[in-house]
């Protein structure tokens, strides 16, 4: 019956380790596998922001806002640029940015309040429109 550390049953090469070569073996070969899963999920990430640049690069370069950016599908950049043209001829250049709700300062206000008229008689005629 084979133990969790004995291996001599899968690997015959390792007879002549004894049960402190069997146990370091095993640990070397469950470190190798960790390392090799964790190298394919670096470089599964690697591939992802590398793709997710090149959006970004093509949404740029077409001027297109993040949330179309965000829809863009292609690996290569022809295909993401293809793809753009196909969302800008779909829906329309994206419009200018939102306008300011900061007052121009060009503008100004009304009349000068310290600036009343010296004769105020028939002001009130004048506004209501009945003239004098």
């Amino acid at each position: 019956m084979a133990t969790e550390h004995d291996t001599s049953t899968t690997d015959p090469e390792s007879d002549d380790l004894g049960d402190a070569g069997k146990r370091a073996l095993d640990a070397e070969r469950r470190a190798r596998r960790d390392a090799e899963r964790r190298e394919r999920e670096l470089r599964a990430r690697v591939a992802e922001l590398e793709s997710a640049e090149l959006r970004r690069d093509v949404a740029a370069e077409k001027g297109l806002t993040a949330e179309q950016a965000r829809r863009l599908t292609g690996a290569t950049r022809e295909e993401l640029e293809a793809d753009a043209d196909d969302l800008l001829a779909a829906f329309g250049t994206p419009s200018k940015a939102p306008p300011s709700t900061r007052p121009r300062p060009e503008l100004r206000g009304g009349s000068d309040p310290t600036d009343m008229p010296t004769d105020v008689s028939g002001l009130a005629d004048r506004i209501m429109g009945r003239g004098l």
